[in-house]
């Protein structure tokens, strides 16, 4: 599997999209619940379903709950999540991708998660997710590195990888993938996403 393809990649990914471009309504859908604060899938279908009935984006939806037929409490949640999304696109014009990115995993706690669960799949998603952030560190300090820059100049640098940059050259490089997923070829997973019917031949190796 690719690897953003994998499923903590496209979370992580997907608050860094909707920090970005709250419009972003794949993403939207994806995190506005994940880690779990009690916005369920019934509330979020209310949310789908009134943006259609009122021509409004689910977002409009989302900052003016108030406004719609809903309990207190969730009202209050969806509240509380619309305010952390809006600080974290404050911030993009003073923070590097890296320093967003950082700050964002650590204040929805999506990496704390990752760490607590202890099982082999768990672990190694929380390294794919300090992988990511690697990535965008390296990233950020790529011009820095390359150019005999001083200090005052490596500041400005690094400011002007902005996490729409960062976004933007992941874009890049996952479309390659996205062109060539579905020529004839021998795919290798683990066990548990090759469990589904859609392959006509499953070799299970080293046993």
């Amino acid at each position: 599997m690719s690897f953003y393809q994998r499923k903590e990649i496209k979370d992580f990914l997907a608050y860094l999209k909707l920090t970005v471009n709250p419009y972003d309504e794949e993403a939207l859908k994806r995190i506005i619940n994940y880690p779990a604060r009690g916005i369920g899938q019934t509330t979020i279908d209310k949310v789908i379903i009134t943006a259609v009935n009122e021509e409004m984006k689910p977002w409009d939806v989302l900052e003016n709950i108030r406004q719609f037929d809903l309990q207190q409490r969730t009202k209050t949640l969806i509240e509380e999540f619309v305010l952390m999304i809006k600080s974290f696109n404050a911030l993009q014009n003073r923070m590097n991708a890296y320093e967003l990115a950082a700050h964002i995993g650590k204040t929805t706690k999506l990496v704390a998660e990752l760490y607590n669960d202890k099982t082999v799949e768990g672990i190694s998603r929380y390294e794919n997710v300090q992988e990511l952030l690697n990535s965008i560190k390296e990233f950020v300090e790529e011009d820095v590195m390359q150019n005999d820059a001083t200090p005052a100049e490596s500041e400005v640098m690094t400011q002007e990888r902005t996490l729409g940059a960062f976004l933007q050259n992941v874009t890049l490089l996952t479309g390659d993938e996205k062109e060539t997923e579905n020529t004839d070829s021998v795919k290798m997973m683990t066990i548990h996403a090759a469990k589904g019917l859609e392959f006509k031949a499953v070799y299970v190796v080293g046993m």
